[in-house]
């Protein structure tokens, strides 16, 4: 596309990108770049909730459990589709939520980004040694974890699958 082509699709947005995927999947990366290139704000929905809860991400599941951390979630999310164009990253999980897929796919355009499960475990191992990054499993019981990888892009806008270690070359 040249550059008249993305102010006219610029123009024309009436509500959020939403961009939904794993975690590792490359919300936070193409997001930035994706806000740049449509002149637009681009908010880190993980961010926003440590601010509206003053507390991290990692601090409310363990005080609080991840119901509450899902419902804050949520409740920031559905505050910020509100206000107008703008590019939001979702956290990894935020589309497992019901109400959160629903609000997502009714009042912004939902993006799920994909990535190659060697892409997705790498980064994931990453994560879990980066302090900045939450990472979380979402449990089932007391014996294991739930895999989130759900088709759930069967039920999206659009479904993009991209190359994020290309992506993360030309970051500088």
């Amino acid at each position: 596309l040249d550059d008249a082509a993305i102010a006219d699709i610029a123009r024309r947005l009436d509500r959020p990108v939403t961009l939904v995927g794993l975690m590792g999947a490359g919300k936070s990366t193409v997001g930035r770049r994706l806000a740049t290139l449509l002149g637009k704000g681009f908010i880190e929905i993980y961010v926003s909730v440590e601010v509206a809860d003053e507390l991290s991400i990692t601090e409310m599941f363990e005080i609080s459990g991840e119901n509450y951390f899902r419902d804050g979630e949520r409740r920031v999310i559905e505050r910020l589709l509100g206000d107008g164009p703008r590019v939001i990253a979702t956290g990894g999980g935020a589309f497992i939520n019901d109400e959160t897929r629903q609000l997502i796919l009714e009042r912004a355009i939902a993006v799920w980004l994909d990535a190659d499960l060697e892409v997705l475990v790498f980064k994931q191992h990453i994560a879990l040694h980066d302090t900045q990054q939450p990472a979380f499993r979402i449990t089932h019981g007391v014996n294991g974890v739930v895999p989130v990888n759900h088709l759930l892009h069967r039920i999206l806008h659009h479904h993009v699958r991209l190359q994020v270690e290309r992506l993360r070359q030309h970051d500088g």
